[in-house]
């Protein structure tokens, strides 16, 4: 699972939740004030294609935590903290941290997802599925089936 917030996702995820995010806006924005170029199917494709390219950014981060590995930690001397006047603060709410945010929600929404059906789904040759079937293939060995009692070899 992944959680939502920016907070330990890498900046390949958080360029990617702000396009998705951006994207979102454009097109609630679009079918609220019913726009003419709403109804244009070139302009909605194009925005399924940018929000695509946006999701394609988030694959990288969400397949490292799938497999279970830490978040994204920044380096300690990258951080810096800015102080910033509040008409600057407020279009930086409104044209980053909303975006972003809103994207992060929907694209940690889906892959969470992803991983629930991913793990619950069995496969095709029976094996089971998930982060410790994937760990025992991961060190080479098979994992043990289940056998009921009844079913053994004598």
């Amino acid at each position: 699972m992944i959680p939502a917030g920016i907070a330990g996702k890498s900046p390949g995820w958080r360029a990617g939740a702000w396009i998705i995010g951006m994207v979102v806006i454009v097109f609630v924005i679009t079918l609220w004030l019913d726009f003419p170029f709403g109804r244009n199917l070139g302009t909605i494709t194009w925005l399924f294609v940018i929000g695509g390219l946006g999701f394609a950014l988030t694959v990288p981060h969400a397949r490292a935590r799938l497999r279970e590995e830490g978040p994204w930690i920044a380096a300690p001397d990258r951080i810096a903290v800015q102080v910033l006047k509040p008409a600057v603060y407020l279009w930086y709410l409104l044209f980053v941290r909303l975006p972003t945010y809103l994207g992060d929600l929907v694209a940690s929404t889906i892959w969470t997802l992803y991983a629930r059906f991913r793990t619950a789904a069995p496969r095709r040759d029976g094996r089971a599925q998930g982060s410790a079937a994937q760990a025992s293939m991961l060190h080479g060995r098979p994992q043990e089936q289940p056998v009921l009692p009844w079913l053994r070899k004598r």
